[in-house]
């Protein structure tokens, strides 16, 4: 069903029944959902994944939600 949605432009949707931080940050992040993949960075602890929201946040212009992703992440440069 999740590929299903995924695949059919519903990842938002999707995103809902997913439990894998993971497979949550890849959703949030397809569905615009910075809350979501910001939860997924917490759960996940990984600084690549803290990068990758920040730089998709600075793609669609929220700068606000990059910096947080970049200071979480401890991405300074």
């Amino acid at each position: 069903i999740i590929a299903y949605l995924r695949a059919n432009g519903y990842a938002e949707v999707a995103l809902e029944f997913v439990r894998d931080p993971r497979a949550r940050l890849e959703l949030a992040l397809e569905a615009g959902r910075f809350d979501a993949a910001k939860e997924g960075c917490t759960r996940i602890g990984d600084r690549e994944a803290w990068l990758r929201v920040g730089e998709e946040a600075l793609l669609v212009g929220q700068v606000e939600v990059a910096e947080a992703a970049f200071t979480a992440g401890q991405h300074y440069d």
